[in-house]
């Protein structure tokens, strides 16, 4: 199943590279591919006996995740984010590769981390547009399904309950919003934001399933790989983490804490290989290139420096989102002590830098960690007993509260039509004429980047623009 995951989230980065980049950069990442292949051939292929009557009992795995996927993709919770999203898909099904949009008479290319739309977005091109929502569920489902069998692959009972756990499993938002005195600066189901979305944010797995499926994917398979087989997971973990830079930047960020725990039960040896020393860095110049071009105007900076900071609302955020389920995770479980602290150092530390113009940094660099979480609580649960468990009982369910009702909440609001059709230059046009500087530099400079790449061939037939403009 490592396979399976790794290849899953390859393929489509590897998509990314081929099509859009020139020669140049084309050729390093035909030898990454190369070396990758390779170095997994070399890895035992045949199934265990009675695997696949073993695998019968993860029905409920699946049946979760053609749920989810049907909920976030067909039903589309109504969330902002699935406008954008839409440009970025109709974008990659309408133009010519890499995608080139005119606006207000300046060029752009699509600058994005693409992956998780590159196989829906092939497919509708070439088969036909109406099937890009079909082609999106499936994709997503099959996603999902991986993820579970991954991070829930030793457990023969309680399935049902590591669901529950893994996907309402949330900070206590409803504590931190009341201390805080901030019930009135959230918005009217998203909670999460209580400690003020531009500086503090952290959301629950279901939430960021719903609100970006695209970064939950990379934190779910990415950390699934780490909890499957946390030796081969270290020995592919640079290799690993530039594949999902394609997904996610901010998620490879977040697996730092897992790699530095891996590596620190099984050697600084066992991240020397190929795949690490070889395929990672040709497979990274131009991703890191890609990704890093036209990035000078997002916003940047240490959270003090924001004119809304405060540190009563710092301090709360830190022990109501993570230090206090963590201090109760550590008291638990002993043999898991290291790991949870190398997680608590790490999401404290990143959340003094902001980088976005809402906390995105901290919203996708702490999905693994969040993940992290969800898991050993679940094993918290099944290993206390009496006024442990029940203190847990408590907090998961305090805080799943919110993640409900933002969830019936979404589902319950239709999302407009328009949104399917969406175009980056209908979002700009959508803006009143005093706000389109403002939504160009706070939001499609996340998505789209200036013509100019440095004099680099990178992008391949930059020159060339699509006939079709956005």
């Amino acid at each position: 199943m490592f396979i399976v995951a790794l290849l899953y989230m390859a393929i489509p980065t590897f998509l990314v590279l081929f099509t859009f980049f020139s020669a140049l950069f084309v050729v390093p990442a035909a030898m990454a591919l190369i070396v990758m292949v390779f170095c997994l051939s070399r890895h035992k292929w045949q199934l265990p006996d009675n695997y696949w009557r073993n695998f019968t009992r993860y029905w409920p795995l699946l049946l979760a995740a053609l749920l989810l996927s049907y909920l976030v993709v067909v039903l589309r919770f109504a969330t902002p984010d699935w406008s954008t999203a839409f440009a970025i898909f109709n974008a990659l099904v309408n133009n010519t590769y890499p995608p080139v949009v005119e606006l207000d008479g300046q060029t752009w290319f699509l600058r994005y981390y693409a992956a998780w739309y590159m196989p829906p977005a092939l497919l509708a091109k070439f088969l036909g547009n109406q099937l890009l929502v079909a082609t999106m569920f499936v994709w997503t489902a099959i996603g999902i399904f991986i993820a579970m069998l991954l991070m829930f692959h030793g457990l023969k009972r309680h399935l049902w309950l590591a669901l529950v756990v893994f996907l309402l499993f949330s900070g206590l938002d409803l504590v931190g919003a009341w201390l805080n005195n901030s019930w009135q600066q959230v918005h009217s189901y998203w909670l999460n934001y209580w400690a003020g979305g531009e500086l503090f944010v952290m959301l629950s797995n279901l939430n960021i399933l719903q609100y970006a499926p695209a970064h939950a994917l990379a934190a779910f398979l990415s950390t699934g790989l780490y909890l499957y087989d946390r030796r081969m997971a270290l020995q592919y973990s640079v290799l690993s983490a530039t594949i999902i830079a394609m997904w996610s930047p901010f998620c490879a960020v977040g697996l730092l804490p897992l790699a530095l725990y891996a590596a620190a039960k099984h050697g600084l040896r066992t991240v020397l290989t190929a795949q690490n020393l070889l395929a990672a860095p040709l497979l990274a110049i131009p991703i890191v290139l890609y990704l890093t071009q036209g990035t000078d105007d997002i916003v940047k900076m240490y959270v003090w420096q924001h004119v809304n900071f405060s540190w009563a609302s710092f301090v709360l955020f830190c022990i109501f989102e993570f230090l206090l389920v963590l201090g109760i995770l550590y008291y638990i479980l002993k043999e898991d002590r290291g790991l949870i602290g190398l997680v608590a150092v790490f999401l404290t530390l990143l959340c003094i830098y902001k980088i976005g113009y809402y906390a995105d940094l901290l919203a996708r660099g702490s999905m693994p960690a969040i993940v992290i979480i969800s898991v050993l609580m679940l094993k918290a649960l099944r290993a206390s007993s009496g006024r442990h468990r029940d203190a847990l009982v408590a907090y998961l369910l305090i805080g799943a509260l919110p993640v409900v009702v933002a969830c019936i909440k979404a589902a319950s609001t239709h999302m407009p039509a328009t949104y399917r059709q969406a175009t980056f230059k209908q979002q700009l046009d959508m803006r009143p004429s005093d706000n389109r500087n403002t939504f160009r530099s706070q939001h499609l400079v996340n998505v789209l980047a200036a013509r100019h790449i440095g004099g680099l061939p990178l992008m391949r037939d930059l020159e060339a623009i699509s006939n079709d403009k956005n």
